[in-house]
């Protein structure tokens, strides 16, 4: 199979399979970032106080639980 395809407009360019590529990549990157995230939250959630919770009516039982998943968990 060639990667030399002719436009309709009769140009013509090199049709690769980079956009896959790079589409992955970008996929990945962001899961990176969701995942990131998530692990820092659930650290700043680990360090807050009881009272704190409670302020922000969550329960610390419910903290604690989400606090100790494992990053790539929802």
């Amino acid at each position: 199979m060639s990667n030399y395809k002719t436009t309709a407009h009769g140009g013509s360019h090199i049709h690769g399979h980079f956009g896959g590529i790079s589409a992955v990549f970008g996929n990945a990157l962001a899961q990176i970032g969701t995942w990131r995230s998530r692990s820092a939250e659930r650290r700043q959630l680990a360090a807050l106080s009881p009272h704190l919770l409670k302020d922000l009516g969550i329960d610390p039982a419910d903290a604690t639980r989400e606090a100790a998943k494992p990053f790539w968990r929802p």
